[in-house]
């Protein structure tokens, strides 16, 4: 039986947005444009604006004077982005010989543009069974209370508490 089709992104930005608006419990609680756009750096105004686009889009709702909480589609496009992020990483790390460090840069660059076909073989690569560093972002579903401990994960969220990356 064929996975269902999730609904595409259009840009690594909407991924990105997806992202930490996970990280900050969005799939339980709607989280508002000013954390989103605290940990992106960005206006409230943009996030607010790009909040809506993603409600269009179908990843969820935007609820007036509190924020966007994500729906179940937003949730597996999210899912799929982090193992993505961790499976390229960690066939960089082990294939190229690059460190922990290099890699996850390259695999931020390269994710969103690598075909699923493509994804699909590095997977079989590095294997399933495989853990990456931070030894959580393999196997969806994922928790962000669990995922506060991956690095790639771990730099949205210091911004959200005022730290730098």
């Amino acid at each position: 039986m064929k996975e269902k089709e999730l609904k595409t992104i259009k840009t690594y930005r909407d991924e990105e947005y997806l992202r930490v608006i996970f990280l900050l419990n969005g799939s339980t609680e709607p989280v508002s444009p000013i954390r989103v756009a605290r940990s992106l750096g960005v206006t409230k105004v943009s996030s607010y604006q790009k909040m809506r686009r993603l409600a269009d889009m179908g990843f969820g709702k935007y609820l007036h004077g509190k924020g966007f909480l994500l729906n179940e589609n937003g949730v597996k496009v999210v899912e799929k982005d982090i193992q993505r992020h961790h499976i390229l990483e960690k066939f960089i790390q082990d294939v190229l010989n690059l460190s922990a460090e290099e890699a996850c840069r390259e695999s931020t660059r390269l994710g969103c543009h690598i075909s699923d076909h493509l994804m699909r073989s590095i997977s079989e690569k590095v294997g399933k069974s495989e853990k990456c560093e931070c030894g959580y972002c393999f196997n969806p579903p994922y928790k962000p209370e669990t995922l506060i401990k991956c690095h790639w994960c771990q730099s949205y969220l210091l911004k959200d508490r005022g730290e730098d990356r």
